[in-house]
């Protein structure tokens, strides 16, 4: 049986750790990271702005949420992953729920992220976690969860 530990870091954290798991999981996101952004400089910003949730298996990292608690009262999830092979293990929802979680506690009274149109099976998720869809700009889908 796996031991699935989650882990909350806030700011500023482990960039190596951060930029490796990213790298790694790169193609996992919808569209590919690398595509979008420099992983490098993407991770040292999360790093030193986002809290960091991990979840990991046998203390390997296989799910990744940042999120920027620091905007008044809505988060920000920034970045959002589950490896290939833990999918469908629930893996994804125990992360959100740390993430709502922390968000509560801080206070919080969202928590937005925008997830590309072509991410159906993430659309489906957040949709799963409560997200509804606010608005579409270009590629691009805003969705929103309300915390109480």
């Amino acid at each position: 049986m796996r031991e699935i530990k989650t882990e909350h870091l806030s700011p500023p954290s482990d960039v190596y750790r951060l930029y490796e798991f990213l790298k790694e999981l790169d193609s996992v996101f919808q569209p590919k990271l690398s595509d979008r952004v420099d992983i490098k400089q993407y991770a040292e910003k999360l790093s030193e702005h986002a809290e960091l949730f991990y979840v990991s298996a046998d203390g390997r990292d296989v799910a990744n949420c940042a999120v920027y608690m620091n905007q008044n009262t809505t988060c920000f999830i920034s970045s959002f992953a589950v490896a290939k092979n833990m999918q469908r293990e629930r893996i994804g929802t125990r992360l959100m729920q740390a993430v709502v979680s922390e968000g509560i506690k801080k206070n919080m009274k969202a928590i937005e992220l925008d997830v590309h149109v072509c991410n159906h099976a993430g659309i489906h998720f957040y949709t799963s976690q409560g997200f509804q869809k606010k608005k579409q700009q270009g590629e691009w889908v805003e969705m929103s969860l309300t915390l109480d």
